[in-house]
């Protein structure tokens, strides 16, 4: 954005010095409009339309490729004003891309400028209008990574907020969040490890092992819910294997009572027999 901004800024100046240029070129009369321009003249406006070509947007340099393709009076026609409207088109260009590209604010302030018609309110726009609604995009963001982030992540936000320069905001929103959001991934891996089974374990202290934030995500997105799956299976599976040793304990010792009671039962009986 502030490359587009800066070559607009450059532009300017160069359309005023061109402003100054054409007005030295004398425009023929009728009567001598077949007349040669001194080649000073023309070589110098040549320059100064390939300058515009390089420097333009796609409708400048359609307009100044045609100049510098026509006749010495289309050479001056567009130095003296006909680069303007190719301009003002490829600023309302750049103004309807940013409405893709910017936040919400910055969306919001160029569908102004675009509404109200005219050269002016784009100028303005690409020229300051743009810097407060960027400003207040960044805030947003940061705001939205301070909700969403962990303790380290949560405090470099509040730093660059706190700050509220658009430099500090703007490094943390490209760069900044990464240490920080490393150090929490890092942490959640090691609750996860210290919460988990046999299988949790492994899969954390791989990923602990790798350092990275890439591994940290890996795991916590897709190696902790297969592995905590796994060691609840190897869980479950452990559980049944105990319930059935203790249903054979049991009905071995049901099989013992029920034998002693067949014991006693015959024992019973003898000694009834023999009483009688």
């Amino acid at each position: 954005m502030h490359l587009r901004l800066s070559r607009r800024v450059r532009f300017t100046s160069l359309a005023l010095s061109l402003a100054t240029v054409a007005a030295t070129l004398v425009v023929p009369s009728a009567s001598a409009q077949e007349m040669p321009v001194p080649m000073d003249g023309v070589g110098g406006a040549r320059a100064q339309a390939q300058m515009m070509w390089r420097m333009g947007g796609p409708a400048l340099k359609e307009a100044a490729e045609r100049a510098l393709l026509g006749d010495s009076a289309a050479l001056r026609q567009f130095l003296a004003g006909g680069w303007q409207g190719a301009a003002d088109s490829d600023d309302r260009r750049r103004v309807t891309g940013m409405l893709t590209t910017g936040g919400y604010s910055v969306k919001e302030a160029a569908q102004r400028a675009l509404d109200q018609g005219g050269t002016a309110p784009v100028r303005a726009f690409l020229e300051t209008g743009w810097q407060q609604p960027t400003h207040q995009d960044l805030r947003i963001r940061v705001n939205q990574m301070l909700a969403a982030g962990g303790p380290e992540i949560k405090a470099a936000a509040q730093a660059a907020l706190d700050n509220g320069s658009d430099d500090a905001l703007k490094a943390f929103v490209e760069t900044g969040w990464k240490i920080p959001h490393t150090q929490d991934q890092r942490l959640r891996v090691n609750q996860l490890m210290a919460a988990g089974g046999p299988k949790v374990r492994a899969k954390a202290q791989a990923a602990l092992d790798k350092g990275t934030l890439e591994a940290f995500a890996e795991f916590i997105d897709l190696d902790w819910p297969v592995a905590q799956a796994r060691d609840q299976e190897t869980a479950t599976i452990a559980e049944l294997a105990n319930v059935a040793v203790v249903a054979g304990d049991l009905a071995a010792q049901e099989a013992v009572a029920a034998k002693q009671a067949g014991d006693r039962a015959v024992a019973e009986a003898v000694m009834a027999k023999e009483a009688a």
